[in-house]
């Protein structure tokens, strides 16, 4: 059985990027990279695992697989 943190790719502070299409005519008007943080993960057994992604003061539902890492979180030690 696998542990419910090994189900996600991403944990929840890491900071990721995406990539944003707008499409007008039929064609892609206009690209542009995203970088925000991961603030809530959903776990799908038939699809790829979704995660919220704060950016800039709005939040947005990102599949798993066109996400990118650019810094895993740390955590602080326990005092």
């Amino acid at each position: 059985m696998i542990k419910k943190e090994e189900q996600y790719k991403y944990q929840i502070g890491d900071l990721v990027e995406y990539s944003e299409y707008e499409f007008f005519d039929e064609y892609y008007n206009s690209f542009e990279r995203r970088v925000g943080i991961v603030i809530k993960r959903e776990f799908r057994y038939v699809d790829a695992n979704q995660y919220k992604i704060k950016v800039d003061e709005k939040n947005y539902w990102i599949d798993e697989d066109k996400l990118t890492l650019l810094s895993k979180v740390v955590k602080a030690t326990a005092k």
